[in-house]
C-alpha cells in the first residue's frame, strides 16, 4: 500500500511540475505574441499617422528651438490660422516648420506690425513674445494678398529673421507639400511639451 501511495504521488508531482513548465512557456508565447503586435501597431503608426522630424534653425523661436524633436501628425489634418505645420520645400534641403496664418481664400495683411486675416487683426499673444511685430520691409510679396485655394500663408514665430511667406523665396505653400501638424515637442526633455498655438 505504501508503494501505490508513492506512486500516486510522484504522479502528482510529475503532473504539477509539467504544468507549471507548460504554463511558463505558454506566458511566455503570450508575451511573444503582444510584444509582436505592439510592434506592428507601432510601426503602422509612424508609417501612416505619425513621423518624428528636427527643427532646424531659429525661425521659429522662443515656442521651438534648433534640435527640438517633434511630433507630427499628418491623417486627414484640416489646416487652421495658429496651426504649426512641417513642409517640404523646393527651396530648402530640409523640411522647414512654420505656423500657419491663412488659407485659401483668405485675404492677408500686414500694416503697421500687425498681421490682419479678412480684416480682422490676429491675436497672436499665445505664442508670439509681447510686443513682437511683424513687419514687411525687406520682403518682396504686396498686401494685402488673396491666398489662392489650395495654398497656405505662413510665417515663422521669429518675425524679424523668419524666411517664410512674406519672401517670395519661400512664398505661399501648396498644401501638398505639408508633411504634417507639429503637435508636441518630445526632445529634449526641457521642451517637452504640446506646441503653442
Amino acid at each position: 500500500m505504501n508503494l501505490a501511495l508513492e506512486d500516486n504521488f510522484m504522479q502528482i508531482r510529475s503532473n504539477k511540475v509539467g504544468s507549471a513548465h507548460h504554463s511558463k512557456v505558454q506566458s511566455c508565447y503570450e508575451w511573444a505574441d503582444a510584444l509582436f503586435i505592439a510592434v506592428v501597431i507601432l510601426v503602422l503608426a509612424f508609417s501612416f499617422c505619425l513621423r518624428i522630424v528636427s527643427v532646424s534653425g531659429p525661425s521659429m523661436q522662443p515656442n521651438l528651438f534648433s534640435s527640438d524633436k517633434v511630433l507630427l501628425t499628418y491623417f486627414g489634418t484640416s489646416l487652421q490660422c495658429g496651426d504649426v505645420i512641417v513642409i517640404e520645400h523646393t527651396n530648402s534641403r530640409e523640411p522647414i516648420i512654420k505656423r500657419v496664418v491663412a488659407t485659401g481664400g483668405q485675404t492677408v495683411d500686414i500694416h503697421a506690425g500687425i498681421v490682419s486675416v479678412n480684416g480682422q487683426a490676429l491675436d497672436e499673444s499665445a505664442y508670439l513674445v509681447k510686443g513682437i511685430k511683424t513687419e514687411q520691409e525687406g520682403t518682396n510679396v504686396h498686401y494685402p494678398l488673396t491666398v489662392p485655394e489650395g495654398k497656405i500663408f505662413v510665417l515663422g514665430d521669429n518675425r524679424s529673421i523668419s524666411l517664410d511667406s512674406r519672401s517670395s523665396e519661400i512664398g505661399l505653400i501648396d498644401q501638398k507639400d505639408v508633411l504634417g501638424k507639429a503637435q508636441l515637442v518630445l526632445f529634449p526633455f526641457s521642451h517637452f511639451g504640446k506646441i503653442k498655438g
